[in-house]
């Protein structure tokens, strides 16, 4: 039996916002793409069984309103951005829903900082109705754990746990990864989201050239450009 893995990350699915959005037409047709390769007449169609890993920040809670949450985030929250990230992304969904249709084809969720809501139960449950299909409980899962181990010898990790600025995910995780709680109702925030939301998301909405510039600055650079308007 040949077994395929596919991953990807980091495809920040928001509400639409012309600025915060960040899964456009393009990226929609990229991956309409690749799910498609994994047909049975595509490219990838002679494995046996393929999954697909999208390793974090699949949707981008953060750049969805409302943005400032306070420096948490709960169930009724959750629910709201994310009936307007489905609402947005229709396409999107119906292509997991082709993909999973395929017999031996599986889509595997990891947490990354921007979709940290994927710990709550009631976001796992909406997502896997927004795909639907008769074969979505068993095939389409959410990791539990800070990493993912397909193999014995793969690990996965959207990595933010080695970034200063989002790696105390306090409550969800222990030391070695494994969780805590598979049903919080609240989760509090990372420093990072709290400065997302009260500097990076300011400056995307009121300066949006500066996401312009070639070559790019990042956030930092951004606001020390600011300190001298």
């Amino acid at each position: 039996m040949s077994n395929t893995t596919l991953v990807i990350s980091d495809l920040h699915l928001a509400d639409g916002h012309t600025i915060l959005d960040g899964f456009g037409d393009a990226q929609q047709a990229a991956f309409e793409g690749l799910t498609s390769a994994a047909d049975a007449a595509g490219p990838l169609g002679h494995a046996d069984e393929i999954e697909l890993v999208i390793n974090g920040d699949c949707f981008d809670f953060l750049a969805t309103a409302p943005y400032d949450t306070g420096g948490i985030t709960d169930i009724s929250t959750s629910l709201e951005k994310l009936s307007k990230i489905i609402a947005t992304h229709t396409p999107f969904f119906e292509a997991l829903r082709r993909f999973i249709e395929t017999p031996g084809r599986h889509v595997t969720f990891i947490t990354g900082n921007h979709d940290i809501e994927l710990r709550l139960a009631r976001v796992r449950e909406e997502i896997s109705t927004a795909i639907g299909g008769e074969h979505v409980t068993e095939r389409v899962s959410f990791c539990p754990t800070r990493f993912y181990r397909p193999l014995p010898d793969v690990y996965i990790e959207h990595g933010n746990h080695y970034d200063f600025w989002n790696q105390a995910m306090r409550g969800l995780w222990n030391e070695n990864g494994q969780p805590l709680d598979l049903n919080p109702s609240t989760i509090i925030l990372p420093v990072g989201s709290h400065y997302f939301q009260h500097a990076a998301h300011p400056i995307s909405i009121n300066y949006a050239y500066f996401d312009r510039f070639e070559p790019s600055m990042n956030s930092m650079r951004q606001i020390a450009l600011l300190c001298l308007l």
